[in-house]
């Protein structure tokens, strides 16, 4: 279970009062409070003439953080914040990514990291056009960005100008960290090769180019067939699923087994997708791996899915991923001006009870 500190600041007595910033300038006092918390709806001039007006009547805007980052930002500067936020797409129709091991796991990795650097964490789901207001305001020192494919655009679209690190995305131009999925998935389609499978079908994600890992994931399976001089066969490749869950994995190996069964073993773009097509397979009447080999992605189908199963996967550590995700904000913050990077983490085969060497019949 995660836990994320919560920094809360202390209301202090001020000798000058929002009230009276507000008669000097003639404006409301809600509008001045919006201006000096850094609320999204305030035009840039009128902000300006609160932060200066409250300056010059000695309110103390180092006690308003909102306000300190305005006035830093005008003479370009920035105030380190101690505070993060983890903005998490929602490409899964409400699932609760938290709650899904694959991001929980990258999720304690941030925290971990985050907390020996006394970094506060916010994790936010974004939703289409709308960004936080806590990230619109840049009062942060940066974010952690997972699943959402437009937000250095969204961002740059409201004047905001904070570090942001991409996680799981496939961008050579961003400050980015992903595993190397097409390396991953040449390993295992590989290993079925040598186990002596020539008819191997795909079940994955996704591969729209501007998605993240399962493109490139479907780019390594098909140049493992390639070295290997076998064919791709369409009908061995499924409807892309846009959910990589059990639920997805379990109806599309039953749209394979209504096709076809002429295949030997079966690649799976995510270990939760191989978890269901294990169990739609079994339902079939198919034994694993003595009639079909299944293989994961991820390394988590265990400790994560409640499988029982062995499953030949591909795994890579996320929790380094998150952590090596806030030190990139971090050498971001030490040095604005580098040149964006992106780091490719390793990966390794887990070669388990799900492969085998093929029988002498396709399913």
């Amino acid at each position: 279970m995660l836990f994320f500190s919560i920094r809360i600041e202390k209301c202090l007595i001020m000798a000058i009062t929002q009230k009276q910033i507000a008669q000097h300038l003639g404006l409301s006092q809600p509008l001045v409070a919006q201006a000096l918390g850094g609320h999204p709806g305030v035009a840039e001039r009128t902000r300006a003439r609160v932060i200066e007006a409250a300056s010059e009547l000695g309110y103390d805007i180092h006690s308003n953080t909102a306000a300190r980052s305005l006035v830093s930002r005008r003479h370009g500067q920035r105030v380190k914040t101690h505070q993060i936020a983890v903005l998490m797409g929602d490409p899964f129709d409400g699932t609760v990514l938290q709650d899904m091991p694959f991001f929980r796991e990258i999720l304690q990795g941030i925290h971990s990291e985050a907390e020996k650097r006394d970094l506060d964490v916010a994790i936010h789901i974004l939703r289409p056009g709308n960004i936080p207001r806590a990230v619109l305001s840049g009062d942060i020192d940066g974010a952690l960005c997972v699943y959402s494919r437009t937000i250095n655009q969204d961002l740059a679209a409201q004047g905001v100008s904070i570090p942001v690190v991409r996680l799981d995305a496939y961008q050579t131009d961003r400050w980015a960290i992903y595993a190397d999925n097409e390396g991953g998935m040449e390993k295992v389609t590989r290993h079925l090769i040598e186990l002596g499978h020539e008819k191997i079908a795909f079940i994955g994600g996704l591969l729209d180019p501007t998605s993240s890992s399962h493109p490139r994931r479907f780019d390594g399976f098909k140049k493992a067939l390639e070295e290997a001089d076998l064919t791709l066969n369409p009908e061995l490749m499924p409807t892309e699923i846009v959910q990589p869950s059990e639920t997805a994995g379990y109806k599309a190996m039953l749209r394979l087994l209504e096709k076809t069964r002429d295949f030997t073993a079966v690649v799976c773009g995510a270990d939760a997708i191989a978890v269901g097509a294990m169990k739609a397979a079994r339902e079939a009447g198919l034994r694993i791996p003595e009639d079909v080999s299944i293989t994961g992605f991820d390394g988590i189908t265990l400790s994560g899915y409640g499988s029982n199963d062995s499953l030949t996967t591909v795994f890579y550590d996320r929790r380094v991923m998150g952590r090596r995700a806030v030190e990139m904000l971090e050498e971001i913050a030490s040095n604005p001006t580098a040149p964006p990077r992106h780091e490719i983490l390793p990966v390794r085969l887990w070669a388990r009870d799900s492969t085998a060497a093929p029988a002498l019949t396709s399913v």
